[in-house]
């Protein structure tokens, strides 16, 4: 019971993965800022709820030396490393709450890192696992269709829907023809974001498609179908650039090597997959045209406001990590220092650094950085020691991406929606990558 109760838990997490229902407990400075600000999300409880029952249920299998409970290997290494890096940066942070905030923040998604690792695929099952996320993820995509269409949000605060409004400062939107016409948020706190989530949504609908469509019901492929459009509209109405072209990118390729390995029946699934995506996504490019067309153009990629505060957000973590180079400005003070170095800029624009690598840089110092990135690169050479596995697993492919994504946007290390998928989707990478069971396309 305790087990099932584990499982049920876990898989609500994956399905309220992006909501933003949490109670404030304290917010730094005047006005409101994301990361100036202590709170508990509702997806913290259900985290802390799952590692409450794998301990219970780890203390019973240790007892009656059923299997261990977790495999200490060269990643969690260097993971716990960067962990003891990042605590010791709590000392040279200036603002000692939102450190230590933030490290236990850490030291929470590192535990949900080595949950899913030791467990996702002894008690998980993958199908199952796919299908809750693609759920959620096409719900995420209805919302942001209505927001879209209807240019500003649903009225639903109670699941803590951002307010939209091509009029509000700090809301995403792209200026065209002298208007303003607002990207779709979901129930997330950012088009990219949410972006990223329907992208991996994506991939598990692949996954669906590949292994379970042929023998599928005439209902159930209808609801794919169906499913397979929503994403990929939900998706263009983000209007999120890097998340869009990696995305797309990285899918297609794991479309193109599963082409290869597949046998012939599994291919007429795929060919049903990429038929209803590009034409999905053609329709919708040739209605939204001239919205990509400005967004997509050259003077908006290298001379808009977006590309200017990146650059400057760069030279604010270039300027951070050289006064504290070896421990940094303290784990989540980025955002701190920042306001209280450069009070010029207006409230809305003062945001983390969007490069997770240079953020963490700037708030752990180039040792936490490095210790990372050998958490990181452990994590690849796994998986590459599996050779062929691994160009066949849509997991690496996701893993590349959120790699390579972060080099973009900072939400995947600061803002509790992307945490989440940054951390479960490198656990369940770690996971297959393993082998703990072979149940792999």
């Amino acid at each position: 019971m305790l087990l099932r109760l584990e499982k049920i838990i876990f898989y609500l997490l994956i399905f309220c993965l992006p909501l933003q229902v949490r109670h404030i407990f304290y917010s730094f400075g005047t006005g409101f800022n994301e990361w100036l600000t202590l709170s508990l999300f509702a997806t913290d409880l259900l985290i802390l709820a799952v590692f409450w029952l794998w301990f219970w249920r780890s203390g019973k299998e240790l007892f009656y030396q059923e299997r261990r409970p977790f495999s200490w290997r060269r990643p969690e290494f260097f993971l716990a490393i960067f962990l003891l890096i990042s605590l010791l940066s709590v000392a040279l942070a200036g603002n000692k709450w939102l450190a230590v905030y933030g490290w236990l923040r850490l030291v929470m998604l590192a535990g949900l890192f080595l949950y899913v690792k030791s467990n996702f695929s002894a008690i998980f099952n993958l199908k199952t696992f796919w299908q809750i996320y693609v759920a959620g993820a096409v719900c995420q995509s209805l919302v942001a269709i209505g927001q879209f269409l209807k240019q500003q949000s649903l009225g639903a605060s109670w699941l803590a829907e951002s307010p939209l409004s091509p009029n509000f400062d700090g809301v995403a939107k792209i200026a065209i023809d002298g208007g303003k016409v607002i990207r779709a948020y979901g129930l997330a706190p950012h088009p990219n974001i949410l972006a990223a989530i329907l992208i991996i949504g994506l991939f598990g609908l692949a996954f669906l498609f590949l292994n379970y469509y042929r023998q599928g019901k005439i209902w159930e492929k209808i609801i794919g179908i169906s499913s397979l459009i929503i994403l990929t509209v939900g998706l263009g109405f983000t209007f999120s650039r890097s998340a869009i072209v990696l995305g797309f990118i990285f899918l297609l390729g794991w479309l193109v090597k599963s082409w290869q390995v597949h046998k012939k029946e599994n291919k007429r699934a795929l060919i049903v997959f990429i038929s209803v995506w590009f034409m999905t996504s053609l329709v919708f490019l040739m209605i939204y045209w001239p919205l990509y067309a400005n967004r997509f153009s050259l003077d908006n990629l290298v001379s808009n406001q977006s590309a200017n505060l990146r650059i400057y957000y760069n030279q604010v973590a270039f300027d951070l990590i050289k006064d504290s180079p070896l421990l940094g400005a303290g784990q989540g003070n980025f955002v701190s220092l920042f306001g209280e170095y450069y009070s010029s800029v207006e409230r809305w624009a003062i945001q983390p650094v969007h490069n997770i690598y240079l953020l963490v840089a700037s708030e752990t110092g180039l040792l936490g950085l490095l210790f990372f990135s050998l958490f990181l690169f452990s994590l690849f050479l796994v998986a590459l020691k599996r050779g062929r596995w691994a160009a066949n697993d849509c997991f690496f492919y996701i893993f590349c991406f959120i790699i390579l994504a972060g080099l973009t946007d900072h939400f995947w290390w600061d803002l509790q929606q992307g945490q989440i998928l940054f951390w479960l989707m490198l656990g369940i990478f770690c996971a297959r990558s393993s082998r703990l069971r072979s149940n792999c396309i």
